[in-house]
């Protein structure tokens, strides 16, 4: 027999694990610090990231090298100057937040939000899955 939704969850899904959160601050920590080798150290080799679009899911990286690649090139080329994310919860090995990134042009300042799913395996990130909610929808 299925079961109806039974409302917002309790303290069940909002504690994360000291282990997991030192993972979760450590990474946090490199990625504001803009130290895409440290990021390297705490992320899986078989680290691989998705975006999830109206137009389905989509590899956006695959690997640890192709992650650090990555991470050098958006500190050093995009205009992106802030960063807050809002933990919602965790659920075994999934910890799921709000990211609402900043960036500046020479005209204006723009934020984007997503919600993000980062798996972790043998205390690393492992797998993360970037959705872009999309307003009205």
């Amino acid at each position: 027999m299925l079961s109806a939704c039974v409302g917002i969850p309790g303290d069940e899904f909002q504690q994360v694990p000291p282990d997991f959160m030192a993972a979760v601050e450590a990474t946090d920590g490199q990625f504001m610090n803009r130290n895409a080798d440290a990021m390297g150290a705490i992320i899986t080799e078989d680290f691989s990231g998705w975006s999830v679009t109206e137009e389905g899911p989509m590899v956006r990286v695959q690997g640890r090298a192709q992650m650090v690649q990555m991470l050098s090139m958006f500190f050093e080329k995009t205009n992106w100057v802030d960063s807050k994310t809002f933990m919602l919860g965790m659920v075994d090995n999934i910890l799921i937040q709000v990211e609402d990134d900043t960036y500046e042009t020479k005209t204006e300042t723009s934020t984007v939000r997503t919600l993000n799913l980062y798996e972790f395996k043998d205390g690393k990130r492992w797998r993360n899955w970037k959705f872009f909610p999309v307003e009205n929808h």
